[in-house]
């Protein structure tokens, strides 16, 4: 089950993703944004239609994957996987369609999105490197260092704490750390939604 639960979130994200900054891309570089806008639409609704589209993708496929999942873990440690994902998912398609409007290319969106995936992932652990006790904390370059490294996380949403493959193997979340992860989640997620509306608003099309 853990090693399933790793692939298929990878697979989620991953699929998720792609439907983002694919698809707004490719409708960017062959003009079917400015045609879809020239009907009477909004950016704004064009914008959360997307959204709201590709968060549909993700929890349908969320919702398969859980199922699978049933076959070996109980099910309110699924349920708390499921939620998860839903939202880690969801995040990932805010973030791709911000990274594609803003950057204009899905290329250089692909690599933004993947930093800054991978760096929500590996940022707790860094943190714990940075400080370990064979650190050298009284070094000015590596307080710096540790500075901005909790720049950095503070910066990104946990995602290292999401979907954890622990939950089915050992025992679902409490509901206070469940409750308190949701939320950060949600906020990170609206804040990335706005930033994204209002870049889209000032872009050219």
């Amino acid at each position: 089950a853990g090693g399933g639960a790793a692939v298929v979130r990878g697979a989620a994200v991953v699929r998720v993703g792609a439907f983002g900054w694919c698809g707004i891309g490719r409708e960017s570089s062959d003009k079917g944004i400015g045609l879809l806008l020239s009907w009477p639409i909004s950016r704004t609704s064009y914008y959360l239609g997307k959204v709201a589209g590709f968060a549909s993708c993700g929890g349908l496929l969320s919702g398969c994957f859980a199922l699978v999942m049933l076959l070996w873990s109980p099910p309110l440690a699924v349920a708390a996987w499921f939620v998860s994902l839903v939202l880690e998912v969801t995040l990932v398609a805010i973030v791709s369609l911000f990274f594609v409007t803003t950057l204009g290319e899905v290329v250089a969106a692909l690599a933004a999105v993947a930093g800054t995936y991978l760096l929500s992932r590996v940022a707790a652990a860094i943190q714990s490197i940075a400080v370990s006790p064979v650190a050298d904390d009284s070094s000015i370059l590596q307080k710096m260092a540790s500075s901005g490294i909790d720049l950095v996380a503070l910066l990104l949403p946990p995602l290292d704490q999401a979907t954890q493959t622990g939950w089915l193997l050992y025992a679902p979340p409490s509901a206070p750390d469940f409750l308190r992860l949701v939320g950060s989640l949600a906020v990170y997620g609206v804040l990335v939604l706005a930033a994204g509306l209002f870049a889209f608003h000032r872009r050219n099309l």
